[in-house]
Formats: C-alpha cells, sequence, structure tokens
C-alpha cells in the first residue's frame, strides 16, 4: 500500500468522550449516532488521553539442537484501556469506588419555574440547562409529567426531577436534593400566539454534606465503556461489552494541577460480540480491507 498522508490521524477534537451504561443498556450500531438513554459521560479527561494496550503471556521455545528460538506460544490475553478522569463527579468516583453509598443530609432541593406569558396555539420551546443538555421541540402545551421525564433524561444516574403547573402557561420544576445549586436553565419559545418566556430561581438549592463509608474492597465493577475518537469527518468508536474499571493509581489533589482520577478499563472477553470490544468507523481507508 503506497504512502497517503491524509491517512494521518489527529484524534484531538473537543467531542472526544469515554461513556459507561450498565450491561445490557443498547449501544448504537454506527460510529456517529447517539448513544442513548442510560449512557452517562465519565467527563473531561487528562490530556494524556486513552491509551489502548495489550499484554499477553508469552512461553518461548528455543530449539535443543543449537539453541535457537524456534516459537513463542502466546496465552492469557488482555486489552485494557487507561485513562484519566479529571472531573471529580459521580461517574468517575462510582468507577473508583464501586458499590459505595452517599447519604446527603442538609440539602436543599432547587425550584425553578418556567413561565410561558400569552395564549399558545401551537409550535414548541426549548429547555437548556447548563452544564447538562438541552431540551429540544417541547410542545407548546406539554404535560407536566412529560416535561419532567424530557428534564430528568439530561440528568446523570437515576436523578429525576418533578414538574408540577399548568400545561402551557407555568411549570414549576424541583430539582433533586443531590444537585445542590442548579444553574439556571435558558429557555427560548417559538410558539404561536404566546408573547414571551422566561425561567426564575424561585428557591435556590443548597448542597449539603455527603457522607460515604469506603470499604478496602467493594467488589466488581461489571459494566460497558464507549469511547469516541474524531479527526474531522473521520469518526472512531469502541463499544466495550463487557469490561471493569478499577482506579489503578493515586487520585491526585495538589498545588500542581487538577485533581485526576487515574482508571484503567479492563475489557473481558464477550462470547455474544466474539472479542473484547466493537469497533465501529467510517473511515474511507480502513473500510479498504485491513493487511491488505
Amino acid at each position: 500500500m503506497a504512502i497517503n498522508l491524509g491517512n494521518l490521524r489527529s484524534y484531538a477534537d473537543i467531542n472526544q468522550r469515554v461513556v459507561t451504561s450498565v450491561i445490557g443498556t443498547p449501544y448504537p450500531s454506527t460510529p456517529t449516532g447517539s448513544w442513548g438513554a442510560g449512557w452517562f459521560d465519565i467527563g473531561a479527561l487528562s490530556d494524556k488521553g486513552v491509551d489502548e494496550s495489550v499484554n499477553q503471556n508469552e512461553t518461548k521455545v528455543w530449539i535443543w539442537q543449537g539453541g535457537q528460538l524456534g516459537r513463542i506460544l502466546r496465552s492469557q490475553f488482555e486489552h485494557p484501556f487507561t485513562i484519566e478522569a479529571a472531573e471529580e463527579n459521580a461517574v468517575s468516583l462510582g468507577l473508583a469506588r464501586p458499590n459505595v453509598s452517599v447519604a446527603t443530609t442538609g440539602a436543599t432541593a432547587e425550584v425553578q419555574t418556567v413561565t410561558i406569558s400569552g395564549t399558545g396555539t401551537a409550535g414548541t420551546w426549548t429547555y437548556a440547562l447548563p452544564g447538562y443538555g438541552t431540551a429540544t421541540g417541547l410542545a407548546f402545551n406539554i404535560a407536566t409529567a412529560a416535561l419532567a421525564t424530557a428534564i430528568s433524561a439530561l440528568l446523570p444516574g437515576s436523578l429525576t426531577v418533578t414538574v408540577s403547573g399548568t400545561a402551557g402557561t407555568s411549570y414549576a420544576v424541583t430539582f433533586p436534593t443531590a444537585l445542590g445549586n442548579v444553574p439556571q436553565a435558558q429557555v427560548t419559545q417559538n410558539i404561536t400566539g404566546a408573547t414571551g418566556i422566561a425561567n426564575a430561581t424561585t428557591t435556590p438549592g443548597v448542597s449539603g454534606t455527603n457522607r460515604s463509608v469506603v470499604a478496602p474492597y467493594s467488589g466488581m465493577n461489571l459494566r460497558q465503556f464507549g469511547f469516541d475518537f474524531t479527526d474531522g469527518v473521520v469518526n472512531l468508536r469502541y463499544i466495550v461489552t463487557n469490561a471493569e474499571a478499577v482506579l489503578s493509581g493515586n487520585i491526585s489533589r495538589n498545588a500542581n494541577g487538577i485533581a485526576v482520577v487515574p482508571l484503567t478499563i479492563n475489557p473481558y472477553y464477550d462470547a455474544s460480540i466474539g472479542g473484547f470490544f466493537i469497533d465501529l468507523n467510517n473511515d474511507p481507508a480502513r473500510g479498504q480491507g485491513l493487511y491488505a
């Protein structure tokens, strides 16, 4: 195969991400499809990125007559990934400390109220929660339960909101106490008949005190993982359907930089896919056939 500098890949795009879910959560079938419900970002990573490595045991077989190397017998394969999470959040610390229960006391739930002025008859509006995501295409008169579902989908883990009020007029969104103080959501509308839309914090949230007991050994942490890499229009995605994440070094908190949580993700052989992980990509060079 001839040299083609167009095949040089620089996977250094802001869209890089590592996500995780419980085993069995549906995963995308393309390198650009949405991860969908149940998948959660580990968060920002350090500039070390993602290291993919291969480990195996080797037994060297030497020829008796002459002492030449005749064969290398390879066995006990593993294919780990190592990362450094640059966010101390529920996902990264949950991977480092599996099965640790957190109890929060003294927290106050935040309440934000969305008010739609005028009398809407058609159209939609958007609810953008900074740091979490955006719910789009909300009907002008969306039911309170449906709005609660849409906003809850933006939150990590199993956290959910409750919504009360009058459909099409006013919605009081109560966030879980675990989130403490929540950034104020930004709302925009394209509603026929509406004269405006606004969101205000009516009850500020207060972060409480979290208490958890970290045991010497917290049990297995079997999960699914996804890795996204982007180089312009070339997308590379790994889907690991059966793996365990473990804390693989020191959690650093010092004056030299931000805190990082070093993790090793160990894929286990999954008979349902016939290997350690799935490689999805739209790289035209790789589509010409491996080892051509």
